[in-house]
């Protein structure tokens, strides 16, 4: 994989996006404040636009370049979360013009401990990661396996944690203050994160 395969990541990511934004919508309008698919949507075409007509073949400066333009143009608490993960991803891959899955697995798992810092959460609480960590997991288990392989792997890992975040009581967020009441609602970020994993699938 390659800066041309992020510039694919980077396509399919707006598409997909663009794709569910309404169910992104819906999603947080129960959990949250219902912006997460009209900012992602937005966020991820402007990635798009800038990324597509790069020069730079660092894979590295690449995805900090993602997350730099999240920062500028997602202005919400998830878009703050992936760019400062994207952010501190693309300084394991600084230098590399090629990179393997185990790189990207190790890329992922820099984006998942920067989005814990900051937020403070960890795999359970019904957040981003509990579709984040098993993606990276599911990475960690195929770095002997092709790309695309790989990548559908961890694809369906992500997507089945999400959908477990119907099983889980929120911690953090507006949602949290339901309580026990917001078990079987699903999680807005766990459900993007899952389309970031499956656009990576797709652009393969």
């Amino acid at each position: 994989m390659n800066a041309d395969t992020i510039k694919g990541f980077t396509r399919c990511w707006s598409d997909i996006m663009l794709e569910n934004r309404d169910r992104l919508v819906d999603l947080d309008s129960v959990a949250g404040d219902g912006d997460i698919g009209l900012v992602l949507s937005d966020g991820f075409k402007k990635v798009d636009e800038v990324i597509s007509v790069s020069d730079q073949r660092d894979a590295g400066k690449l995805f900090y370049q993602i997350g730099k333009t999240l920062s500028q143009v997602a202005p919400s608490s998830m878009g703050t979360l992936l760019a400062n993960g994207f952010m501190r991803g693309g300084k394991t891959l600084r230098g590399k013009e090629e990179f393997s899955v185990s790189d990207l697995r190790d890329m992922l798992q820099s984006f998942a401990d920067a989005i814990m810092e900051m937020g403070g959460a960890k795999e359970g609480e019904k957040t981003a990661l509990d579709s984040l960590l098993p993606g990276v997991r599911a990475l960690s288990d195929s770095t002997e396996k092709d790309a695309r392989d790989a990548l559908k792997a961890a694809s369906d890992a992500a997507a089945a944690g999400f959908e477990n975040t119907r099983n889980m009581v929120a911690k953090h967020g507006r949602i949290a203050v339901r309580g026990e009441e917001s078990r079987t609602i699903a999680d807005p970020g766990a459900a993007a994160v899952a389309l970031l994993f499956e656009g990576m699938y797709k652009a393969l």
